[in-house]
C-alpha cells in the first residue's frame, strides 16, 4: 500500500492542473486528512494511508468519516446521474443504479488504482454507463424530436439554434428515491458518459453550462438501495 499511497500523491501534485478532467473540479485533486475508520479493510486502509476522503473516481471519493453501511454496502463515491459507487462488506466496488447494482471493480484499491494511472497517463475515464443510457439523452432527444416535429424537419442551421435555445441550467437531472448519497428530486450532476455527450453537442450550439448543477452528495444515508 505504501507504493499506491506514493503513486497517488506524485500524479495528484502533477497531473491536470487545468481542472479540465471530469470530476476535477469538484475534488480539485484534494485529499483530506488519513484517519483511522471502521470500514471495510481495503477502505480502512485506503483512509489510513492516503486519505478519508476527496480526490478520486467520479466527484471524488466522500469524506468516509460520514459514511454508513446500508444492507453491507459502504457508498463512497458519486458517479453522476445518481449513479452512486459502493464497496460491499466483501470488498468488491459495485455501481448502483436506479434499478441495478452491477460490480464494477473486484476491489477498492484497484479501483482507485485505475483511476490514478489513468490520470497518469491521460487516458479517457471508463465510462461505467452507457452512452444515451440516461435521462438527459432522453430528454434530449425528445426536445429535438418535438422540434422537428413543429419544423416540418431540422436543417444544420435549425439545430443549432434549437440547441442554442436551451439556457443555462436548461436540463436538471434528479436522483432518485433508494439513492444512498441524496434525496430523491436532488439535483445531481451528470455521469461521464453525459458529459461527454454534452461537450460532443457543443460544437452545434449547446451550451456546456445547459445542465444544472448538482447538489454535493449527503454521505451518511440510511435507505434501502435498488435491486
Amino acid at each position: 500500500m505504501s507504493e499506491l499511497a506514493a503513486q497517488i500523491r506524485d500524479v495528484l501534485a502533477r497531473g491536470d492542473r487545468g481542472l479540465a478532467r471530469f470530476g476535477a473540479r469538484v475534488h480539485r485533486y484534494e485529499l483530506l486528512a488519513p484517519a483511522e475508520l471502521a470500514l471495510p479493510a481495503e477502505l480502512r486502509t485506503f483512509a489510513a494511508e492516503v486519505g478519508a476522503g476527496g480526490a478520486g473516481p467520479g466527484y471524488g471519493i466522500v469524506p468516509l468519516a460520514r459514511i454508513a453501511p446500508t444492507k453491507g454496502l459502504w457508498p463512497v463515491a458519486h458517479l453522476g446521474c445518481g449513479y452512486v459507487a459502493a464497496v460491499h462488506e466483501h470488498g468488491e466496488v459495485v455501481m448502483i443504479a436506479p434499478t441495478v447494482t452491477t460490480r464494477i471493480a473486484d476491489g477498492f484499491l484497484a479501483w482507485y488504482a485505475d483511476w490514478i494511472e489513468r490520470l497518469g497517463r491521460g487516458a479517457p475515464i471508463d465510462p461505467v454507463v452507457a452512452t444515451g443510457t440516461c435521462a438527459l439523452a432522453g430528454a434530449l432527444s425528445a426536445y429535438l424530436a418535438m422540434t422537428e416535429e413543429r419544423l416540418g424537419g431540422l436543417s444544420d442551421d435549425q439545430l443549432r439554434e434549437a440547441l442554442g435555445d436551451l439556457g443555462p441550467g436548461a436540463i436538471a437531472i434528479a436522483a432518485e428515491d433508494g439513492n444512498l448519497l441524496f434525496d430523491p428530486g436532488d439535483p445531481v450532476d451528470p455521469c461521464v458518459a453525459c458529459a461527454v455527450l454534452v461537450d460532443n453537442l457543443v460544437v452545434q450550439g449547446l451550451r456546456r453550462d445547459v445542465v444544472a448543477p448538482g447538489l454535493p452528495p449527503r454521505p451518511a444515508r440510511n435507505v434501502s438501495p435498488p435491486g
